[in-house]
């Protein structure tokens, strides 16, 4: 702690590496590594804060996890939620125990229902107050999923309630769209409107004045028209057991159903697929509530809502995935953003994609810059030396490779910070190598650390040991293996 105004850890947390900081108040047993600057954080509820830089204040009254804040002016994690990699945004409230992950330059965000929002830019607010999930909003006005709903790729629009629980994916610079009904609404652009209000299916509406599916009906490919109510259950495409359908590169394909497969080849559009052959979106195209398809590859752009039970997804560099529910696995390229995955295959981010809420799944491997937030029971993470992990529980193991941040590591397989990286709140993990600079608060129980000649590790309690290797910083280690201080170092 150097020049800090204050630090107050009133129940017993620990605070690592706090420089120029006007407080900070841990009074549930929280931990905060490495802040810099910061006008004050107070995790009273016996949260993680990592990183935090020149933020005006964070508090984490729930339990939550914090990772690597960034100049922003207030997170309140109420409710026990994760956010990892928040930049400059004016505030971020997940009151219900929700996911945040790579918010950058947003006026707020609330997750009141313990939803999910992935790579929020720029945007007015969000607020997910049923539990909903919300992947790759930029600039958008404003989105209000009140009944569970998921939103992918959301770019400039004014604002989008799905009050029923329905789907929407790649809306551009719409006026607003309410699908009170349940329905799934795909690549809306520049529309004044659309209520699916009781629970149809909107395909490619692009400049239309508004459209009104109010007894379940489907509309597909409707361009600059002033509006369509299908009051009855009307239907446009509605291919039930055929076998197969070819897009070529912009078609729109509505409500499949037993299909053999669909090729969108390029940008097309496919909702409600349930057990078809498959789906290739080739590069920019949109596939909405897909069940128990044979697989998804969304070539380097694309946007998938609603994946269950499908042979795998491959988002090719950018793409965005939202709730993939026992897939095959998902390859994200270097950029894409998948939220909520429960036990699928694995998932490749590839140097920055974002994953947020992985249950039981297979691995992660974040490549050097991307984001995970609350991993439970996954096969590992490799963060590739940037990267950002928080609330790993029962993992097979994390490599943060030089430089990334790992937050909540219960009962994982180990920790390798590889130089430079930060550990915050490490219990009965299999041990940690801190590899000659690294950031490690309150281990307990683990099988060991090795600070490896410069690293800093505070609040060991019953670890296996420690090795400071000739110059790092070791602070209240209470009934561990051993300390080796290597001919330099400290333990107070």
């Amino acid at each position: 702690m150097e020049g800090g105004g204050g630090a107050d850890l009133g129940g017993g947390g620990v605070l690592a590496w706090m420089e120029g900081g006007g407080g900070a108040d841990l009074g549930g047993g929280g931990v905060l590594a490495l802040m810099e600057g910061g006008g004050g954080a107070d995790l009273g509820g016996g949260g993680v804060l990592a990183w935090m830089e020149g933020g005006g204040g964070a508090d984490l009254g729930g339990g939550g996890v914090l990772a690597w804040m960034e100049g922003g002016g207030g997170a309140d994690l109420g409710g026990g939620g994760v956010l990892a990699w928040m930049e400059g945004g004016g505030g971020a409230d997940l009151g219900g125990g929700g996911v945040l992950a790579w918010m950058e330059g947003g006026g707020g965000a609330d997750l009141g229902g313990g939803g999910v929002l992935a790579w929020m830019e720029g945007g007015g607010g969000a607020d997910l107050g049923g539990g909903g999930v919300l992947a790759w909003m930029e600039g958008g006005g404003g989105a209000d999923l009140g009944g569970g709903g998921v939103l992918a790729w959301m770019e400039g629009g004014g604002g989008a309630d799905l009050g029923g629980g329905g789907v929407l994916a790649w809306m551009e610079g719409g006026g607003g769209a309410d699908l009170g009904g349940g329905g799934v609404l795909a690549w809306m652009e520049g529309g004044g409107g659309a209520d699916l209000g009781g629970g149809g299916v909107l395909a490619w509406m692009e400049g239309g004045g508004g459209a009104d599916l109010g007894g379940g009906g489907v509309l597909a490919w409707m361009e600059g028209g002033g509006g369509a109510d299908l009051g009855g259950g009307g239907v446009l495409a509605w291919m039930e057991g055929g076998g197969g359908a070819d897009l070529g590169g912009g078609g729109v394909l509505a409500w499949m159903e037993g299909g053999g497969g669909a090729d969108l080849g390029g940008g097309g559009v496919l909702a409600w697929m349930e057990g078809g052959g498959g789906a290739d979106l080739g590069g920019g195209g949109v596939l909405a509530w897909m069940e128990g398809g044979g697989g998804a590859d969304l070539g380097g752009g694309g946007v998938l809502a609603w994946m269950e039970g499908g042979g795998g997804a491959d988002l090719g560099g950018g793409g965005v995935l939202a709730w993939m529910e026992g897939g095959g696995g998902a390859d994200l390229g270097g950029g894409g953003v998948l939220a909520w995955m429960e036990g699928g295959g694995g998932a490749d981010l590839g140097g920055g994609g974002v994953l947020a809420w992985m249950e039981g799944g297979g691995g992660a491997d974040l490549g050097g810059g991307g984001v995970l937030a609350w991993m439970e029971g996954g096969g590992g993470a490799d963060l590739g030396g940037g990267g950002v992990l928080a609330w790993m529980e029962g993992g097979g193991g994390a490599d943060l490779g030089g430089g990334g941040v790992l937050a909540w590591m219960e009962g994982g397989g180990g920790a390798d910070l590889g130089g430079g990286g930060v550990l915050a709140w490490m219990e009965g993990g299999g041990g940690a190598d801190l590899g000659g600079g690294g950031v490690l608060a309150w281990m307990e129980g683990g099988g060991g650390a090795d600070l490896g000649g410069g690293g800093v590790l505070a609040w060991m309690e019953g670890g296996g040991g420690a090795d400071l290797g000739g110059g790092g910083v070791l602070a209240w280690m209470e009934g561990g293996g051993g300390a080796d201080l290597g001919g330099g170092g400290v333990l107070a």
